[in-house]
């Protein structure tokens, strides 16, 4: 062995630059994909331990109001249950106006004010993770801490400040009055009228409170659900200033002992509110799937983007590797003539390999930790915990380890290719179906020569080269055409709102409000622009073992329902409709019978449609829920009220104008014109890392490609010096190469443009069909078509070094030496 140790410490010492080189190309790539491994680990936990660290509370409850908002129970009853551990006390205000300081009007579709009472919202439960400037005094009446979606939606930041204009609570019963009265006046007035009627009508105290902080609790992450809207938090000297003057309600965060023991507290809760619909604003048991399945879509975004880079890395950093082992061979056939043997040969190739691993593993944990304050990426960033520089010792052990053996089996993978090739005798030439092609065709001299030398590379490390180039151009097409193709057809769901469900225009009212039927039907019947409405409620019930959201509707006017994708729209009160992915759990199929219970009642309905919903109440996700009739609901829920509406516009009509005026005319009534579910925001969130992966992949097939035509343009000096005597003038040099680099990218577009438009087809119908939402895979036919004239002179570019090299080549110089 020690003839090995000898050899390995000369090339050491002779080509360390070049095994510096590949080395660190292999090292600074694999810590990239080790840096996106972790991402997506701490990407997939980060709001799990965010939740557990910052005290998530269980259960949100609206208790009781003299006003009629809210819940039906009394919070101190609820308190009294014996799943209840601890608990936090706030008011929240439903009928209020304000503006921004950029003069942005705000209301209950835009937050809360949340007014604490104990002081223990923000330490007991819901900590808050403060994520700029400070948390409120408690002591300060006049300052604020705004959550980060909200600040997020208006662009708050600290030292922000919004002005508020509350109703006073003695004035509550004629300015309800007021504007029931009047919502059909207002919505029969014209467009863009200048103020709405809760402008008119706050009378009570006129604020001025400061945004002195950006803070993110367990309970306000997206999706909070479409009738809720996140926090402003107020301080205790507001409440305490006042909190007795003002319209609101009375809520109650519940840590519950166990959160096991969701279900038994949650039917304590409709067992107190007897008959009359619970309050449940949230819970945590189903609020935390909702969160972590947003956050996982761009988990696996990025673990994807992980596994197309090390194939990338595989292919680029296996074609060095032959490349030396090629280079290395002439040594290695020497040394075994004057008598080092065969297993000999072997430690030295894996020696050598050993060499170029080491330095690689060092540079992926170096690059790794580096990557670490990048990420987790989109929600997840907002819950992780652990600011700048984080790593996992035990992955980047493994990671480590993994980067070594590869490039040592890589490395000695290359030299059994290498062997084989010098070993193996060269095969009869086949004459290629193109070769023949091109016998029969009349290309020019410059545009033939090309083509042959891009399709009958010959053998060896040149052969190799070639190859490896077309599959990584390949790869690089298939992907950036998945990519386009899935985002295309992202971007059609997201522009046609009836394929996840959403099949109307705007929805009004929330499930807290009291019944206002006998107000808005009417305005809604002689509103000219509404072909069609219908009114009804959101509640919960328990369908086999699950709570589902449940919409229970009356079709006023027309037709408006989610859209149905088999059977029909229910039409009977013994009849019930389900979501895609509702049916699937609780494994019913159409003509069913499912049992429905709430509260102390149950009923079985026959299964008569199957549809999409969209989000729409705390246990929704997209493709969860329950379709009824408002009398089904109201035989199991007496007390239910009309106090939700679904509305659709006219044709024709310009829907951003008249949304606008709808919300004034009905504030501060909710009316929301968009139900976008959640798991699409997350993917458009994170679409710019395939896309970075595909510029990298870019790059690197055409550092690959030049690289290529390089090493063919130097083994062919011989055929380019004879070509040369015979007459081919330097342009005509210069034009082949440019040939042999369209021919690589011909086949590269030819298979991957299809072959990505496949995979992205797929990909994308697996996710919808996942999401309970309609396919509707699209074909992305402009950046296709974009995409052929941009490779090709892509190419054109890169060839211009190749080629400028092949037309300085002398040929008394070629020839002699050759």
């Amino acid at each position: 062995m020690a003839a090995v140790v000898l050899r390995l410490r000369a090339e050491v010492r002779h080509r360390w630059l070049a095994w510096l080189g590949v080395a660190l190309v292999a090292g600074i790539a694999s810590g990239g994909i080790l840096g996106l491994i972790a991402g997506a680990v701490r990407t997939r936990d980060a709001y799990h331990d965010f939740s557990r660290t910052m005290r998530a509370a269980d259960a949100i409850v609206a208790g009781r109001s003299s006003f009629g908002l809210g819940g039906a129970v009394d919070l101190h009853d609820v308190e009294q249950l014996p799943q209840v551990k601890t608990t936090a006390r706030a008011n929240v205000s439903l009928v209020f106006t304000g503006r921004t300081d950029d003069g942005r009007r705000v209301g209950p579709v835009d937050f809360y004010p949340v007014m604490p009472t104990d002081g223990r919202l923000g330490t007991v439960l819901e900590r808050m993770d403060i994520r700029a400037g400070r948390a409120a005094n408690p002591a300060v009446a006049h300052e604020a801490t705004a959550s980060f979606v909200l600040a997020d939606r208006l662009g708050l930041h600290p030292g922000s400040t919004i002005r508020l204009r509350f109703l006073r609570g003695s004035s509550f019963p004629t300015a309800a009055a007021t504007l029931l009265s009047n919502f059909g006046a207002r919505l029969a007035g014209a467009p863009g009228a200048s103020s709405s009627a809760i402008d008119e009508l706050a009378d009570g105290p006129d604020v001025t409170v400061r945004i002195v902080g950006i803070e993110a609790s367990p309970a306000e992450f997206p999706p909070i659900g479409p009738d809720l809207a996140p926090p402003l938090h107020l301080t205790r000297a507001f409440t305490e200033r006042y909190g007795g003057e003002l319209v609101s309600s009375p809520l109650m965060y519940v840590g519950l002992r166990d959160p096991s023991q969701l279900d038994a507290f949650s039917k304590g809760i409709e067992r107190l509110a007897n008959g009359q619909p619970a309050g449940f604003v949230q819970s945590r048991s189903l609020q935390t799937p909702k969160v972590e399945r947003a956050i996982r879509a761009q988990a696996t975004a990025v673990r994807i983007v992980a596994l197309l880079a090390l194939i990338a890395v595989v292919l680029v950093v296996g074609q060095a590797l032959v490349r030396q082992a090629f280079a290395e061979a002439g040594d290695d056939r020497v040394l075994r003539a004057l008598g080092l043997e065969r297993k000999e040969l072997w430690v030295l190739v894996l020696a050598r390999g050993f060499a170029i691993g080491i330095t690689s593993a060092v540079a992926a944990v170096i690059v790794a930790v580096l990557m670490s304050p990048l990420m987790p990426v989109g929600l997840a960033r907002i819950a992780d915990l652990h600011h700048g520089f984080d790593f996992d010792a035990l992955l980047l052990v493994v990671g480590a380890l993994a980067v070594l053996v590869g490039v040592v089996a890589l490395r000695a993978l290359a030299a059994w290719r290498v062997r084989v090739a010098e070993t193996t005798p060269a095969p009869a030439r086949r004459t290629w179906l193109a070769t023949r092609l091109l016998e029969r065709s009349r290309l020019a001299p410059s545009a033939d020569i090309g083509v042959r030398s891009a399709l009958d590379p010959g053998r060896g490390a040149t052969s190799s080269g070639i190859w490896t180039t077309v599959l990584g151009a390949t790869l690089t097409i298939a992907l950036l055409a998945g990519l386009w193709s899935f985002q295309v057809s992202l971007q059609h769901m997201l522009d046609s709102p009836p394929l996840y469900g959403w099949n109307w225009n705007v929805r009004s009212g929330a499930p807290a409000l009291p019944d206002i039927s006998a107000a808005l039907v009417p305005a809604f019947a002689h509103d000219p622009v509404v072909s069609a409405f219908a009114a009804g409620t959101v509640t919960q019930a328990e369908l086999g073992l699950a709570r589902v959201d449940v919409m229970g509707m009356q079709q006023e006017q027309g037709h408006v329902a989610p859209t149905v994708v088999q059977g029909r729209l229910p039409r009977r009160p013994n009849e019930v409709m389900l979501g895609s992915r509702t049916l699937e759990r609780v494994g019913l199929h159409l003509g069913d019978i499912a049992v429905l219970r709430l509260g102390n009642t149950a009923a079985g309905l026959r299964v008569v449609g199957r549809a999409l919903f969209p989000e729409f109440g705390d246990a929704g996700g997209l493709g969860n829920g329950v379709y009824m009739t408002y009398r089904g609901l109201q035989r199991m829920l007496p007390e239910a009220r009309r106090n939700v509406f679904l509305v659709r516009y006219r044709p024709g009509t310009d829907a951003g104008a008249e949304t606008v005026h709808l919300r004034r005319a009905l504030d501060p009534l909710p009316t929301r014109a968009s139900g976008e579910p959640r798991e699409l925001q997350a993917l458009s969130e994170v679409s710019g890392l395939p896309a970075f992966l595909g510029g990298v992949l870019a790059l690197l097939a055409l550092a690959t490609l030049v690289h290529t035509l390089i090493s063919s343009v130097r083994r062919r000096r011989r055929e380019l010096a004879v070509l040369r005597t015979m007459g081919l003038v330097r342009r005509q040099v210069w034009l082949s190469v440019f040939w042999h680099a369209a021919t690589l990218v011909a086949i590269a577009l030819v298979i991957g443009l299809p072959l990505g438009a496949l995979l992205g087809r797929f990909a994308w119908n697996v996710f919808a069909e996942d999401l309970g939402a309609v396919a509707g895979a699209q074909v992305a036919w402009v950046p296709f078509l974009l995409t052929i004239p941009a490779a090709f002179l892509l190419a054109s570019i890169v060839a211009a070094v190749p080629a400028w090299l092949a037309g300085r080549t002398r040929p008394s110089v070629a020839l002699r030496t050759e």
